[in-house]
């Protein structure tokens, strides 16, 4: 590698550091505000609900919308809630304790995930909390 090449590629590497190294801190800093959040196939956001109301809205949701329900558990702590599509896609809501009435969310669909799918489940699950 040339001086020139060299030269180039540090500069580059450290233009982009910051946005690299900031990025993480800009998604938990919303996350924590109750966003919601959409990345590698899991809608993930936070309810002011504990796990098992979330379940329960989950189960209604799952009902409204013609999802077969395949199980559904909840304690204090977590829920899970599992459910079959018309084309046979599964369907995962998992929630966890995260302190008094608060709890996190994620929503799968599928191998892959599906945003508008998950999207339309989370705004059923809200209404119905």
């Amino acid at each position: 590698m040339t001086l020139k090449k060299a030269a180039i590629t540090l500069v580059a590497m450290l233009t982009l550091s910051p946005v690299l190294l900031t990025s993480g801190c800009i998604v938990a800093a919303a996350g924590a505000a109750g966003g919601v959040f959409y990345a590698k196939g899991d809608l993930e956001s936070t309810l002011a609900a504990s796990p098992a109301k979330i379940a329960a809205a989950a189960e209604k949701a799952f009902a409204e919308l013609k999802i077969a329900k395949t199980s559904a558990a909840s304690s204090g702590l977590d829920s899970q809630v599992i459910g079959r599509s018309a084309t046979d896609k599964r369907i995962t809501i998992t929630s966890k304790a995260k302190g008094d009435n608060i709890s996190s969310i994620s929503i799968r669909v599928g191998t892959f995930g599906d945003e508008d799918l998950s999207q339309t489940i989370f705004a059923k699950i809200k209404k119905n909390l």
